[in-house]
C-alpha cells in the first residue's frame, strides 16, 4: 500500500496485526472506491463529450434545416407574387375581352335590327314592283305601254339587284361580327387553359 501507519502500543491497547488490517483494507477499499469514481468521472466525461457532440451536431442540422425552409418559403413568395402578377394580368386582358365581347354583342344587334328594318323595306318595295309589274302587263298592247313596262322591269331589276348588295353587305358584316367574337371566345379559352398549367 502506499503510506503504511505505524500505532504507538501501549498497554491494553489494540493488537498491532488487527490494526494493520484494518487500515489496510481501508485502504484497498479506499483506493478501489477512487478507481470506481475516478472510472465514473471517465465515463461521465465520455458521455458528457457525446452529448456535446449530439449537440452541435442538432445545432449544424437545425440551423441547415432554417437555411433550407428559408430558401423554400423565398421561392414560394416569389412565385406567389410572380402568379398574383398574372393573375392581374388575366383579369385585365378578361375586362378587355368582356368589353369586346360585349361591343360586339351590341354591334350584332344592331345589325340584326337593321337586316330586319332592311328586310321589312325590301318586301314592301317588292310588294310595289309587283304592284308597278302587274299594272304594265296589264297595259300590255301599245309602242308606249312597251316602253313603260320595259322601265318598270328595269327599275324592278335594279332594285332587285341592290337588295342582294344590301343584303349580302349585311350579312357579310355579321360574319365579321360572328369570325370576331369566335375569335375573342378562343382567345379566352386559351388563355383559361394556359393560365390552369
Amino acid at each position: 500500500m502506499e503510506n503504511e501507519i505505524t500505532f504507538k502500543t501501549s498497554v491494553g491497547g489494540y493488537r498491532r496485526d488487527e490494526v494493520i488490517e484494518y487500515v489496510e483494507s481501508m485502504n484497498e477499499k479506499i483506493f478501489y472506491m477512487k478507481k470506481e469514481h475516478e472510472d465514473a468521472v471517465a465515463n461521465y466525461k465520455v458521455r458528457i463529450k457525446e452529448l456535446e457532440d449530439l449537440l452541435k451536431q442538432g445545432e449544424i442540422n437545425e440551423a441547415a434545416l432554417m437555411e433550407e425552409k428559408g430558401a423554400k418559403l423565398e421561392a414560394c413568395e416569389t412565385e406567389n407574387t410572380k402568379l398574383r402578377e398574372e393573375l392581374e394580368k388575366l383579369e385585365e386582358q378578361y375586362k378587355v375581352v368582356r368589353s369586346d365581347v360585349t361591343k360586339l354583342e351590341a354591334e350584332k344587334r344592331i345589325l340584326k335590327d337593321k337586316l330586319g328594318r332592311e328586310v321589312l323595306r325590301l318586301r314592301t318595295e317588292n310588294q310595289d314592283l309587283k304592284e308597278k309589274l302587274q299594272e304594265a302587263e296589264k297595259n300590255i298592247g301599245s309602242e308606249a305601254d312597251y316602253e313603260g313596262v320595259r322601265d318598270a322591269v328595269s327599275e324592278v331589276q335594279y332594285k332587285i339587284a341592290e337588295y342582294v348588295n344590301i343584303i349580302n353587305k349585311t350579312q357579310q358584316s355579321l360574319a365579321e361580327t360572328y369570325q370576331k367574337m369566335n375569335g375573342i371566345k378562343k382567345k379566352v379559352a386559351e388563355q383559361l387553359e394556359s393560365s390552369k398549367k
